[in-house]
């Protein structure tokens, strides 16, 4: 059965579950950046703002999880790629700004053991990180 977990116009989002069926879910709701995490039940958290997107630069975020329940939200503002971490037992973490100009998130994937890897575009070519 469908749930809705946010109201209004939304576009561009993502999810990652992990083995006990808890995950995060993404999504841009202009003018920000939103997630919510699901427990393992499959109930879902009440939606928080990520911080700014500006829509007319968006590609959406991106979402990963890993084994202990710790969270991962990527999105790319004008100029900056912005992530804010979840960590397990404490919460939402602040925004973490990485400045590489502008670029599309393409792929986010992340490990049981915690690490993740993203990669992306840009006009100069393309890049990769990795993060927690």
């Amino acid at each position: 059965t469908p749930l809705e977990v946010d109201t209004g116009v939304c576009f561009y989002a993502d999810v990652a579950l992990k083995e006990s069926k808890e995950g995060i879910g993404t999504w841009m709701k202009p003018p920000v950046a939103r997630a919510a995490l699901r427990a393992s039940d499959g109930t879902w958290g009440p939606p928080e703002d990520m911080g700014p997107i500006p829509e007319q630069f968006a590609t959406g975020p991106s979402a990963g999880i890993d084994a202990q329940g710790n969270a991962l939200v990527l999105w790319i503002t004008e100029d900056e790629l912005l992530f804010r971490p979840w960590i397990a037992h404490r919460g939402w973490q602040p925004v973490v700004p990485l400045v590489f100009g502008l670029g599309f998130i393409r792929r986010l994937v992340t490990l049981s053991t915690g690490d993740s890897l993203m990669i992306w575009m840009n006009a100069t070519g393309v890049w990769t990180a990795r993060f927690m």
